[in-house]
C-alpha cells in the first residue's frame, strides 16, 4: 500500500549465533529492517536512536528478573513498540513467575516459524 513503510524489528538475544539466525529468519519473511542486540542497555540505545521501532523481539535467557524489568521500562517508556517474549522453557516450567503485563506476547519453546508469526500477528494487532 502507499505511505506503508517496512516493519523494523529489534531483537534482544545474548548468544551471537542464535541472535544472527533470527535477524536473517525474521527479515527474510517480513522483508522489513531487523536488528539485533545483545544486551539491555545495547536495545535502549537502539530505541532511543530509532524512534520507528515498531516490534522488540526478547529472549527470556537466563536473567529472567532482568528481562521482565526491561520488558517494563520498554513498556514504560516506548508503549508504541509491541513486546514479544520468547523462552526455551515450556508454559509449565513457568507458571508463576512469567508477568505477561510487560509482553504483547509470549513463544513457548518455540521454532523459528512460531515466533515469526506471534510478531506478524502482534505487529498488525490494534492497540
Amino acid at each position: 500500500m502507499p505511505g506503508e513503510r517496512n516493519l523494523k524489528i529489534l531483537v534482544l538475544e545474548d548468544e551471537g549465533t542464535l541472535r544472527e539466525s533470527i535477524c536473517e529468519y525474521l527479515k527474510e519473511f517480513t522483508g522489513g529492517a531487523v536488528a539485533g542486540v545483545a544486551s539491555e542497555s545495547e536495545a535502549l540505545a537502539a530505541l532511543g536512536e530509532d524512534a520507528e521501532i515498531d516490534v522488540i523481539v526478547v529472549n527470556l535467557g537466563k536473567n529472567r528478573d532482568g528481562r521482565f524489568i526491561f520488558l517494563g521500562v520498554i513498556k514504560a517508556n516506548y508503549p508504541v513498540v509491541k513486546r514479544v517474549l520468547f523462552t526455551g522453557f515450556s508454559r509449565e516450567e513457568m507458571l508463576g513467575e512469567l508477568r505477561t503485563a510487560v509482553c504483547d506476547a509470549v513463544v513457548y519453546k518455540p521454532r523459528i516459524e512460531d515466533l515469526f508469526h506471534v510478531v506478524n500477528l502482534n505487529v498488525h494487532r490494534s492497540g
